[in-house]
C-alpha cells in the first residue's frame, strides 16, 4: 500500500512538471528576424574611401601669319607662317596624408635650341609646379578664413593671379611678357584667404632664377600679394572686383664674385632686383577688365673692375598695360552661358626711364568658346616702337586654340 502512494505521488509531480514546461513554452517570446535588434546600436558606417590622385590637362596652340615688313623681308617678300604647339600642361594632384597633398605639373613646349643630343630641335619637358601642399586652416564655408603652405616648384607672385582675369592661350600676361619674373619658381609660400570673401594674402620666399634655371648665388626673392575684393560677398557684376597692390624685393650675385683678372678683390655685395605694380581687374563672364602699373628696378654693372670701383647703373623700367573682354549676348541672359566674345589689350612698356625709347603692343580679336573647357580665336597682335626705339615693327595674325580636360 505504501508504494503503490509513493507510485501515484512520482506520477502526480511528473504530470505537474510537464504542465508547466508547456504553459512557459507557450509564453516564450523568440525574435522576430525580420527586424532590426534596437537593443544593440547601428553599427558605425563604413570609411568613406581616400580620394585618390586627380589628373587634368591643359593644350593650346596657334597658326600664326606673320605680316610686318621686316619679317617678309627677311623671308624673300613673302609672309612667314607655321602652326606652333605653345604648351601642353598635365597635372596630377594627389593626398598624401591628413590636409596634406602634392601637385606635380609638367610643362611641354617646343624647343627651338640646336646641339641637344637628346632632344634636338624637337620637345622639352620641365616641371612647371612640383610641390607639397598643406591646408593648415580648413575653411568650413565660403566666408571663413583658409590658409595653405607649400614647399617646391611654385606660383611666383602675381603671374598666376593675372592668369585668373588674362587669357594665357593668346599671349603672356604684360608682366611676364616684359620679363619682370617667371610664372613659377623654387621656394616656399603661404597663402591667407579672407573672411567674409574680402580677398586674400599670398607671400613667396623663392630662389629669384625662375622654375627653368638652376639658383646661381645666396640672394632670395621676398614677394607679397594683397588681394582686396570690396564686393565679394554680392552677386552683382562686380563682385570679383579685386585691388591688388604686389612687391618683390630680390638680388643677383655680382659678376665680379670671384674678382677678376686684375686682381682685384670679389664683391659680394647684392644687386638690387626689385619689383613692384598694382592690379585693378574684374573677372565677371559678361565683362572682364583690368588696368596695371608696375615697375622694375636692376643693378646693372659695368663691363670690368677699375682700380678705383666698379660701376653699377640703376636701370628702371615702366610698364602700364590694360584689357578688356566682353561677352555681349551674356548681359541679356546672364543666367545662361555665352560663348562668343570679343577681347582687346594694350601695353605700354619703357625698358629704361632715362629715355623716352618705347614700345606698344596690342591686342584685338574674336573668341568662340564651345564648350567650359575649349575655345578659338582669330586675332591681330603688333607690337610697335616708340619716341625712338629702333626695334622693327612685328604684326602677326593668329588662329589661337584652347582644350582642358578632364
Amino acid at each position: 500500500m505504501a508504494l503503490r502512494s509513493s507510485t501515484l505521488v512520482a506520477l502526480a509531480l511528473a504530470a505537474a512538471v510537464g504542465t508547466w514546461s508547456r504553459a512557459a513554452g507557450a509564453q516564450q517570446v523568440y525574435p522576430d528576424t525580420t527586424k532590426a535588434d534596437t537593443t544593440k546600436p547601428p553599427p558605425p558606417p563604413p570609411p568613406k574611401p581616400s580620394p585618390g590622385p586627380q589628373f587634368s590637362g591643359w593644350l593650346f596652340g596657334d597658326f600664326q601669319y606673320q605680316t610686318d615688313s621686316a619679317r617678309k623681308a627677311a623671308n624673300g617678300g613673302k609672309s612667314p607662317n607655321q602652326f606652333d604647339l605653345g604648351r601642353a600642361y598635365f597635372t596630377v594632384v594627389a593626398p598624401v596624408g591628413p590636409h596634406l597633398s602634392v601637385r606635380l605639373t609638367t610643362d611641354l613646349q617646343a624647343y627651338g635650341g640646336t646641339g641637344d643630343p637628346f632632344f634636338g630641335k624637337g620637345l622639352v619637358i620641365r616641371i612647371k609646379y612640383g610641390y607639397l601642399n598643406w591646408n593648415f586652416i580648413d575653411q568650413k564655408k565660403a566666408t571663413d578664413w583658409a590658409a595653405f603652405a607649400r614647399i617646391g616648384v611654385l606660383h611666383t607672385v602675381i603671374i598666376d593671379y593675372e592668369e585668373r582675369f588674362w587669357p594665357r592661350y593668346l599671349q603672356q600676361t604684360a608682366v611676364e611678357k616684359n620679363g619682370f619674373m617667371s610664372s613659377s619658381d623654387l621656394g616656399v609660400a603661404a597663402n591667407f584667404t579672407i573672411v567674409d570673401k574680402l580677398g586674400e594674402i599670398y607671400a613667396t620666399i623663392v630662389n629669384g632664377n625662375g622654375y627653368t634655371n638652376l639658383e646661381t648665388d645666396r640672394f632670395k626673392d621676398f614677394a607679397i600679394r594683397f588681394a582686396i575684393t570690396p564686393f565679394g560677398r554680392s552677386d552683382g557684376l562686380f563682385s570679383t572686383f579685386a585691388i591688388t597692390p604686389w612687391v618683390s624685393d630680390g638680388g643677383n650675385r655680382s659678376k665680379f664674385f670671384n674678382g677678376d683678372s686684375t686682381g682685384a678683390p670679389p664683391i659680394t655685395d647684392k644687386l638690387e632686383k626689385n619689383r613692384w605694380g598694382i592690379f585693378v581687374g574684374n573677372r565677371d563672364p559678361r565683362l572682364t577688365f583690368a588696368f596695371e602699373y608696375a615697375q622694375k628696378k636692376d643693378d646693372n654693372e659695368n663691363a670690368a673692375l677699375t682700380e678705383d670701383a666698379r660701376v653699377v647703373t640703376n636701370v628702371t623700367g615702366d610698364l602700364t598695360d590694360g584689357f578688356i573682354i566682353v561677352r555681349p549676348t551674356a548681359f541679356k541672359s546672364p543666367t545662361r552661358s555665352s560663348n562668343l566674345g570679343i577681347v582687346f589689350r594694350y601695353d605700354h612698356w619703357v625698358p629704361n626711364n632715362t629715355s623716352s625709347s618705347a614700345q606698344n603692343f596690342y591686342i584685338f580679336g574674336v573668341f568662340f568658346e564651345p564648350s567650359k573647357t575649349t575655345a578659338v580665336a582669330i586675332d591681330y597682335q603688333n607690337m610697335s616702337p616708340a619716341n625712338g626705339n629702333k626695334t622693327p615693327q612685328q604684326s602677326t595674325w593668329f588662329f589661337h586654340w584652347q582644350a582642358l580636360f578632364p
